[in-house]
């Protein structure tokens, strides 16, 4: 008997003690589903904390949604605030970026705060960022407005309360058709003709409106320069051929009635292709050497369009070529031309860059109305 009672005992204990470690654990889990699903957070910036804003006729807006992970047991106030030049300084200097600050005056916040009520994990209604466009505003400059949540009594998810709205501009106006615009070596120096040249990146737009050939021409010819030809053939590949006539043969295709953006850099003798900011080709050429270039979308019958062609004195970064399709600060030491071929008028091709390099076209431009930039 007394060996029973003392094995009920042992049994006794040994549930009581699994039952303390369970009830210890699910209190533990509990805890950390509680602490982690409590968090709130702007839910645009999950992934990313840049929310893109369109000006588009001077006036652009943009939601933001505030939320939980899960359902609020009580009602939360959110207040919603505009950061300023500190936080974003410091912003840049920790990711490298340059964004500078849109005014105050020039941003409209819908709310100054928001709840989520109990029972929801949403905020009652969006914050609606609205953004005019503004007299000092720079074309190709990237403005951002900050805007941080504060939750009253909740903890936020880091990294997602701040929505770094991005201020981008849609562009209508003209583009170039059936141009021929001879760009001077000059641009690149003084004297600079024949010497070898190294650091350099060509960019610009392009759009193939009705074929990508005609009868008796297999290509259609987008730029020339230092001895690169840019063109698309007559099946719509995209492709660089060399003064060797050797072909870089990417990955290229075009499709008519789309516009892509290109540039080609040159480093360390190769040649590189990106198209949309996508590398699509890389070939070693060494010896090039400068030499007069042209905007050359003139080949009869494709409806070759063009605007926004740069000459930069420096390699642009895949991430440079996304950013800055539509427009660059045109105050950028290292621009050397910038052409943004949306004159609108007569056949001269005006220099945006300040450094006074207009161009002169040896067929009659057709001026292109209502091009929209992004397309």
């Amino acid at each position: 008997m007394n060996k029973i009672n003392q094995y009920m005992r042992s049994w006794f204990s040994w549930m009581i003690f699994v039952g303390a470690v369970t009830c210890f654990i699910a209190g533990c889990k509990q805890q950390q589903q509680q602490d982690f699903d409590n968090l709130v957070f702007i839910r645009q910036t999950a992934n990313n904390p840049v929310v893109t804003l369109a000006l588009d006729g001077g006036t652009g807006t943009t939601a933001l949604t505030i939320g939980s992970s899960y359902t609020m047991g009580a009602t939360e106030e959110v207040r919603v605030d505009i950061l300023g030049q500190d936080y974003l300084n410091d912003f840049n200097r920790r990711n490298f970026t340059e964004y500078q600050l849109a005014p105050q005056s020039a941003v409209t916040l819908s709310s100054r705060s928001v709840a989520i009520a109990a029972g929801t994990a949403l905020g009652q209604e969006n914050i609606t960022v609205t953004v005019r466009e503004w007299p000092e505003y720079i074309d190709g400059a990237q403005y951002v407005v900050p805007v941080k949540i504060a939750p009253a009594s909740s903890p936020v998810l880091s990294g997602s309360d701040v929505a770094l709205v991005l201020v981008t501009k849609t562009t209508v106006g003209f583009a170039a058709q059936n141009a021929n615009l001879p760009v001077p070596v000059a641009v690149f120096g003084a004297d600079a003709n024949g010497k070898p040249y190294n650091n350099f990146t060509f960019e610009g737009r392009f759009n193939m409106t009705r074929a990508f050939g005609v009868a008796g021409n297999w290509r259609s010819d987008i730029f020339n320069g230092c001895g690169l030809q840019f063109l698309v053939n007559s099946e719509g590949a995209i492709d660089i051929r060399f003064p060797s006539s050797a072909f870089m043969t990417t990955t290229a295709k075009a499709t008519l009635n789309t516009w892509y953006h290109f540039a080609i850099t040159y480093a360390s003798g190769v040649v590189t292709l990106y198209i949309n900011g996508e590398l699509v080709g890389q070939t070693p050429y060494a010896g090039l050497t400068l030499s007069e270039c042209a905007i050359t979308p003139y080949a009869t019958g494709t409806g070759a369009t063009v605007s926004e062609f740069r000459i930069w004195k420096s390699l642009r970064t895949p991430r440079q070529l996304r950013t800055f399709v539509c427009a660059v600060n045109p105050s950028d030491a290292d621009l050397l031309g910038y052409w943004k071929l949306n004159d609108g008028n007569g056949n001269r091709a005006m220099d945006s860059s300040g450094k006074n390099n207009h161009l002169t076209s040896s067929t009659n431009i057709a001026w292109v109305p209502g091009v929209r930039c992004p397309q």
